[in-house]
This record gives structure tokens, sequence and C-alpha cells, in this order.
């Protein structure tokens, strides 16, 4: 924190942390850091998203990122899914893979309305030069 404030540093920071008690704590720091959607947040802006509530939902966040499911990140997800030893983990990961790929063909629109409420939105997972260039030419 001292060095944040040393070299004004709180306009290129975010900050965040999963959930639970220091994510509360996280949040009330400094209003001047961003702080980036954590997985409740993440997984309550994929469902509004996908039932069209997402302008009634308040979010008290200011960056937002979301896996791009490219060949490599499927691929892991489908060994993962071999890796489990449970059919709730083997379930999970499968409609993991198919909700998140849906919502990436579909939240273009979703995204602007984050950015004009000065949210700012990311995927991440991008591996190869035709993935960069598909996600580019889509969005």
């Amino acid at each position: 924190m001292k060095l944040i404030e040393k070299y004004n540093r709180f306009d290129s920071t975010i900050i965040g942390y999963e959930s639970g008690p220091v994510d509360k704590h996280i949040t009330q720091v400094d209003s001047r850091f961003a702080v980036f959607f954590g997985t409740n947040d993440g997984i309550l802006l994929l469902v509004s998203h996908m039932i069209g509530l997402v302008p009634y939902i308040k979010f008290d966040r200011e960056v937002a990122a979301m896996p791009y499911m490219t060949r490599d990140f499927i691929k892991m997800k489908e060994q993962e899914i071999k890796l489990a030893t449970s059919w709730k983990t083997r379930w999970f990961l499968t409609f993991y893979i198919y909700f998140v790929q849906m919502a990436n063909m579909t939240l273009n629109r979703t995204i602007d309305h984050l950015q004009r409420r000065g949210i700012f939105f990311c995927y991440w997972v991008i591996n190869q030069e035709g993935e960069i260039l598909h996600l580019v030419k889509t969005s």
C-alpha cells in the first residue's frame, strides 16, 4: 500500500480476492483502488446475462474478467474431466465448458453495457495468434 501511495499508482492498480472476509476488507481499504470481480460476482454476471437481468444487478466492482474458451483451455478442462474422481466434478466441468462457450458467443452487448456503467471487462487465457485474431474479429 505504501508503494502505491508513494508512486501514486491508484489508477493502474487493481486489487481483489475470490471470496470471504478478506474480500469485504479489500473493498473497504481505499476507494481509489479498482476492485476485480470475484468468483461469486462472475457467476452472478453470467447467470444474469443469460436471463437478461444485468441492467438490474448492482456490481460493486470495477473490473470483470472472464475466461475465453480457447482450444487449449478446452483441452485442459477436458483433461480435468478425464481425471475427475466424481460424477459431480465431471458434470460441473462439462457444464462449465459449454456455458462459458455460450457466454463467449453472446456477451458482446453485455460487455458494452458494463463499460457504459464504468466496469472494465476483459477476457483471459488467450494463447495462440489464431485465437486472438478470432476474438478480435468476433468482438
